[in-house]
């Protein structure tokens, strides 16, 4: 028969920011969980808040600085539609 989760520890909140390395450049960071797989420790997410900075503004053009949140790492910008996208932002100006 199939166990439920068991809570094993409190609540955190892990926070994180990645600067991007140049611009229109894609450009990852890793926050490692340290879950121990053979206890079968899990992470339930509550909640995710991007808040991805300001573009820079352009005259005349449009700018947008995007972000995702993957369980996985990744070689380019995610979106929702993969499987291993937790959460995407983005913030746009328009010139």
């Amino acid at each position: 028969m199939t166990k439920g989760l068991t809570l094993t520890s409190s609540m955190i909140a892990i926070g994180f920011s990645v600067t991007e390395s140049g611009a229109n450049t894609f450009t990852q960071g890793t926050v490692d969980l340290q879950l121990n797989p053979l206890d079968n420790e899990v992470l339930v997410v509550y909640a995710i808040d991007l808040d991805p900075e300001a573009p820079d503004a352009t005259p005349g053009a449009n700018s947008a600085v995007s972000t995702s949140l993957t369980t996985t790492s990744q070689t380019a910008l995610s979106n929702l539609s993969q499987s291993t996208c937790l959460a995407t932002a983005q913030n746009r100006i328009v010139g």
